[in-house]
């Protein structure tokens, strides 16, 4: 009788599928199951029949339930009303997806028929290729974590939300919210700030009261919890994928750690300490401006985006008052000059920071010719160039009488208070920042004309 069955179920499905047997007729129906679920937004059900492989979050299952709801909304919406149909199911005694081997495959191929067009989901690859040909193929395998290596569906969930970063450096009587209290997006979008859009989540207490914010950065390719306090002030700076190694963190960790405390009015002129002959200046730097930025969003997500600019009317990263900056001792020009405060004498020096680009050379000669116009001498102008001399071809020759210093490592950009090309410094005779203007506003004609007049006052 167990030998008539078998058969019979080899006949009956043999025409549909190909290479499998019973088993391949139920890896079919587990996958139409799946996508049935998702449609449905029943969490709990999809994932218990997804293989941990591809679930970002792995058996923590609580959080998958209590995120997807948010995360995987799209994902619903793409998929409900559609009705699916296994078209071929294949076996594979091994099989491979991004990189994870797998045994006992079954590659179900299953075709979708929704009511009404669908255009595909961010992260989520399967739906492009729903709406490109409108079948595609997912695996099922065995759960190697089931003690009985129940059969799953490998369906991609996407990357590590950022809500399992927060929830994974908040302290053992603190919780977080599964998905973002706000998201902000930044109201100014020509000024190309990163990140232009954020989450913020938010962290309660044991009486699950809102302690505080927290937020997930992108810095030097590290996904970086920020944790905010109501008022503002940095609580920490956590870098946490890829982890650093116990060299980088002895190193590095002060950088990351000297943010802690600053608020949205410090981080402006707020210089990192980066260890000396260490280039980790250009990381410092990244840090600073989405620090700086998260600032920003966050004074937007809790007051609004007019009471930013009440608060900061020239922008959280403009800088003017009493920052004392430290002069390199190891800036040397391109005539083998080293170039010394004392140098200067009395009053202000000026730093143009730019590159070789046509565009970033005009805007520097113009503001140099500016300075000139308003009384400066030729000396009281240093140029950083984050472009080689031989790049630069007759740049020298326009702004003759000024000193130029490559710095392609960027070593002096960040001391300066230097961002983006061209950007510029100016100091006083006490190594005070007296004004300092990014890329962006440095073709802000009025933000111009008031550094000028604070440059000149200081005369």
């Amino acid at each position: 009788m167990k030998y008539i069955s078998i058969t019979l179920c080899f006949l009956l499905i043999f025409p549909l599928f190909t290479l499998t047997g019973c088993t391949g007729s139920e890896d079919g129906k587990l996958v139409v199951e799946l996508l049935n679920e998702i449609s449905r937004g029943n969490w709990t059900a999809v994932y218990d029949i997804s293989h941990p492989a591809l679930i970002y979050c792995g058996p923590d299952k609580e959080a998958f339930v209590n995120e997807m709801p948010h995360y995987g909304a799209s994902l619903e919406e793409f998929f409900k009303g559609a009705e699916f149909k296994v078209i071929s199911i294949k076996h594979e005694d091994e099989w491979s997806t991004e990189g994870i081997p797998l045994t006992d495959v079954s590659r179900v191929l299953v075709s979708m028929d929704a009511p009404t067009k669908r255009s595909s989901v961010g992260e989520y690859t399967i739906t492009k290729e729903f709406t490109s040909v409108n079948q595609a193929e997912i695996l099922v395998s065995p759960d190697p974590t089931d003690e009985n290596l129940a059969r799953k569906v490998l369906f991609h969930y996407g990357d590590v939300k950022p809500a399992n970063y927060v929830r994974f450096v908040i302290a053992d009587n603190e919780y977080s919210s599964p998905y973002p209290n706000k998201t902000v997006s930044d109201p100014e979008p020509g000024q190309n700030r990163q990140p232009s859009k954020l989450d913020f989540f938010d962290v309660f207490d044991a009486d699950y009261q809102r302690k505080y914010v927290a937020c997930v950065l992108t810095i030097n390719n590290t996904k970086t919890v920020l944790a905010i306090s109501h008022e503002g002030e940095v609580l920490y700076l956590e870098p946490l994928d890829p982890p650093l190694n116990p060299s980088e963190k002895q190193i590095t960790g002060p950088v990351w750690d000297s943010f802690v405390s600053l608020m949205p009015e410090d981080i402006a002129s707020f210089v990192p300490p980066v260890p000396k002959d260490y280039e980790f200046s250009y990381a410092a730097k990244e840090m600073k401006e989405k620090v700086g930025q998260a600032l920003k969003l966050f004074i937007i997500a809790e007051d609004g985006y007019g009471k930013y600019k009440e608060r900061f009317p020239a922008g959280i990263m403009s800088v003017t008052g009493e920052t004392k900056i430290e002069w390199p001792s190891d800036m040397v020009d391109t005539k083998g000059k080293t170039l010394k405060r004392d140098d200067f004498k009395n009053g202000v020096v000026v730093f143009i920071h730019m590159s070789s680009c046509g565009s970033c050379m005009n805007k520097a000669v113009s503001f140099w010719e500016e300075l000139l116009n308003a009384g400066l001498s030729k000396n009281q102008v240093i140029f950083i160039s984050k472009s080689m001399q031989d790049k630069l071809g007759g740049f020298e020759k326009r702004i003759d009488g000024s000193s130029i210093v490559i710095d392609q490592a960027m070593k002096f950009v960040l001391p300066l208070n230097l961002n983006g090309s061209p950007s510029m410094s100016a100091i006083d005779e006490n190594m005070r920042l007296v004004v300092s203007l990014d890329s962006y506003e440095m073709n802000d004609s009025f933000k111009l004309s008031r550094a000028l007049s604070l440059i000149t006052s200081r005369q």
